[in-house]
């Protein structure tokens, strides 16, 4: 059982998300709007309402969804934003 939430967390969850809220949505924002930091902030937004599991954590999780967005927009690739996501839930 351990195994199997690392692997979903630390592995699959990251690949997901990152290809859902910066592959997707933040690239379509982007391209909309014109603007890569209009469109990381609120793809940051919407990253940490989704992951809103203890308030108190609203703020960490909306600088982690900042960082990875802008990893994404510094980098061209998903590869720096999903290593990052996978640290961080590592940790976490």
């Amino acid at each position: 059982m351990i195994a199997l939430i690392i692997i979903v967390t630390v592995i699959a969850a990251p690949i997901i998300e990152e290809l859902l809220f910066r592959g997707m949505l933040q690239s379509v924002i982007r391209s909309y709007v014109g603007s890569a930091w209009v469109s990381i902030f609120f793809t940051a937004a919407m990253f940490s309402i989704v992951h809103i599991v203890n308030p108190t954590h609203l703020p960490a999780i909306f600088v982690l969804g900042l960082c990875l967005g802008y990893a994404y927009e510094k980098s061209g690739s998903l590869l720096r934003s999903i290593f990052i996501h996978a640290i961080f839930n590592s940790i976490a």
